[in-house]
């Protein structure tokens, strides 16, 4: 039987990341790309070209990946992009390459969050159109080769903290309570944390930034990025995998957390 999952009435959540990169196909062009997303129906908008995001391998190994500092490994074909369209509301964002399709949940003033299984049901119709739409064009078939999913928590300056020494309210797990006993005031902070399911073949990649939110009133904020990825290999069922990655990510914000945010975010085991 499958452990069920903690639950929040009323996370920090902000933003989700649904993607699966693919094989690049030989045939599929930009025009191509554009064709599907402004197929997508008057209430999708296109908007300006992103730089791609290229092809890349997740480290799934215990061992650490050593990069030498200061370089980035990528692979992009020639002339390759990134097509982004964008629904009316803000809300919804789709993102096409030759190598990448991901749906984006970015939520707007006022909006809750529509809960996982909304948005998967979401990206599936999505990529299964997109699929569709590739292989009739090219008249090949869509091989997804890594998943992706990501969770983005903002939390500003309010009840749980009001200065970067006391994000170990928040997150103890993370920031310990004794930077507040450091000579002088703590400024800023960040930091990554990686762990690694080698069974399930998944990454798990945590985040800690100080960053400004609300581009109106620019304030400085805790935000929290979760990013689960791993390879698809042949046979691999791609929303089997990406639940496994959604499981690791909310049972792992679930236990960083101090009783404190738990309380303040609705929290039931």
């Amino acid at each position: 039987m499958v452990p069920k999952l903690p639950h929040f009435e009323n996370p920090p959540l902000t933003e989700t990341i649904l993607g699966v990169q693919f094989d690049p196909v030989r045939k599929l062009r930009t025009g191509h790309l554009g064709q599907f997303l402004g197929g997508l129906g008057q209430e999708w908008e296109q908007l300006h070209d992103a730089p791609p995001l290229g092809q890349t391998h997740e480290h799934v190994e215990p061992d650490p990946d050593w990069v030498p500092r200061d370089v980035q490994l990528q692979l992009t074909l020639p002339g390759a992009s990134r097509l982004r369209a964008r629904r009316t509301d803000r809300s919804r964002m789709v993102q096409v390459e030759n190598g990448w399709f991901v749906y984006n949940w970015s939520q707007q003033i006022g909006e809750s969050y529509p809960r996982y299984d909304t948005l998967r049901d979401e990206f599936r119709r999505s990529f299964e159109s997109f699929s569709a739409f590739v292989t009739d064009c090219s008249g090949s078939a869509l091989t997804p080769n890594l998943l992706e999913i990501g969770y983005v928590n903002v939390v500003p300056p309010g009840e749980l903290w009001s200065r970067p020494s006391e994000w170990g309210d928040v997150v103890p797990s993370l920031f310990s309570p004794m930077l507040r006993s450091a000579t002088g005031e703590l400024q800023t902070a960040s930091g990554r944390w990686a762990v690694v399911d080698p069974p399930n073949r998944l990454r798990l990649q945590l985040f800690a930034e100080h960053a400004l939110v609300d581009s109106s009133q620019p304030r400085g904020a805790l935000v929290l990025r979760l990013i689960a990825r791993g390879p698809l290999a042949q046979g691999d069922e791609l929303f089997a995998r990406l639940e496994v990655g959604h499981r690791m990510i909310v049972s792992t914000f679930a236990r960083i957390l101090s009783d404190k945010a738990r309380t303040h975010w609705g929290y039931r085991p």
